[in-house]
């Protein structure tokens, strides 16, 4: 019983968030996200070990609430490949590989910034790009 009640807890405020109104319009905003992938730590005799994981065991994500336009203009390149790249370096050093893996290559290589775009899964998400700090991406206002 505690458990169907802890579900409908959880569930009820994720589905209100897909049909909020921002000031009375609907949401135009998409999250967009880069994947923090292919690169990969060392060991001393400079083998692959690993591709870089998240704590979870996944690769890490690095997102925005953002305006179509905002996406195709190119605006937030920067942002992303930066963004990604410190996760890389972070996640290795989780890893404990902080001086050998290869973050820094696929960072000049521009590899995240060719993974920017809203993931099949979310295609239906709406977000405020005008609200900075929307941790599920819903408006608050």
């Amino acid at each position: 019983m505690n458990i169907i009640r802890v579900s409908v807890l959880l569930l009820v405020p994720v589905l209100a968030c897909q049909d909020r109104l921002a000031d009375g319009e609907p949401l135009e905003g998409r999250r967009v996200c880069t994947s923090v992938n292919a690169a990969k730590v060392y060991d001393d005799e400079g083998n692959p070990v690993s591709v870089v994981l998240d704590s979870g065991g996944g690769n890490s994500r690095i997102c925005l609430c953002l305006l179509p336009e905002q996406v195709l203009s190119g605006d937030y390149d920067d942002y992303f490949n930066d963004r990604a790249y410190a996760t890389c370096l972070e996640d290795a050093a989780r890893m404990g590989y902080a001086d050998a893996n290869d973050c820094a290559f696929w960072y000049e290589q521009g590899q995240w910034i060719d993974m920017i775009r809203v993931h099949p899964d979310e295609e239906d998400f709406r977000c405020d790009p005008d609200v900075e700090s929307e941790a599920l991406g819903c408006s608050v206002r």
